[in-house]
């Protein structure tokens, strides 16, 4: 079984988790001896980049893994004790689902699999806090078309990643990419449909959006993890009602589910 331990940093003095297996797929032979704020500061990494915490929130020993493959390429973190190590990353974010819309889109999740040049088929996920020193910033162009203007937005220090590394046991749960689209018109002309996301039930969940300016149209998606008691489910009205229930049995979805069971 997997565990973390707990060293003391020999720079600082402070006392900091690993995990042994993971600085074993990292291909490290021995336990590091600093921490990784002293690691930061030594190599002089700019504060957006410098970890000042990080924890784990939650911890799923069994996961089947139903994500893409095409999402996951090869991830070098600039770090220099990181050089030659393989890993890899899927950054999702709304602006990733397939589907109408793109002007706006809400939430991100990144996903790390260290060791690995491929995702495995079942791996424990570990859902993880990280703190910097300071948020990332970025200019952003804001407003309605024709009346755009640049805005410099500084985002959250802390920010939340998913850990992934292989598993040798049988699955009881899963990690999913859902979505569902929408459309509606001006005054209720021309074929429209609606849809709701109800990712509530979710063992674990990170809710995505994209949408055209407008609102009349746009996708919802979550990425999750499911079992059979904890589903997400999907609902789309319009020509036809659609109810999809996305679990462990059904990671891809199974329709013509009762909503009243649900709702």
């Amino acid at each position: 079984m997997s565990m973390t331990i707990s060293l003391n940093c020999k720079r600082c003095g402070e006392d900091f988790d690993v995990r042994p297996t993971t600085m074993k797929l990292l291909g490290l032979r021995e336990l590091p001896k600093q921490c990784p704020k002293c690691l930061d500061r030594i190599q002089r990494r700019p504060a957006e980049a410098s970890v000042e915490i990080r924890r784990c929130l939650a911890e799923f020993p069994a996961v089947a893994v139903h994500l893409p493959k095409y999402l996951f390429t090869p991830y070098n973190s600039g770090n220099k004790r990181d050089e030659g190590r393989s890993c890899l990353r899927a950054t999702i974010k709304g602006s990733s689902l397939d589907g109408r819309g793109g002007v706006s889109w809400s939430g991100r999740i990144d996903i790390f699999c260290p060791g690995s040049k491929e995702m495995p088929r079942v791996a424990r996920v570990r859902v993880m806090e990280v703190t910097h020193a300071a948020g990332h910033k970025r200019v952003e162009r804001h407003g309605q078309p024709m009346m755009t203007k640049d805005v410099e937005v500084e985002y959250s220090p802390t920010y939340t990643y998913l850990g992934v590394e292989p598993a040798l046991t049988e699955p009881t749960a899963a990690l999913i990419l859902t979505s569902v689209d929408y459309k509606t018109t001006l005054k209720g002309f021309g074929r429209q449909w609606r849809a709701s996301l109800d990712a509530n039930k979710a063992l674990w969940r990170c809710e995505l959006s994209r949408r055209a300016r407008s609102g009349r149209f746009g996708i919802l998606g979550a990425v999750a993890i499911v079992d059979d008691e904890h589903p997400v489910i999907v609902v789309q009205t319009g020509d036809v009602k659609t109810e999809t229930r996305f679990n462990f049995s059904h990671p891809t979805g199974v329709e013509n589910i009762n909503l009243d069971e649900y709702i």
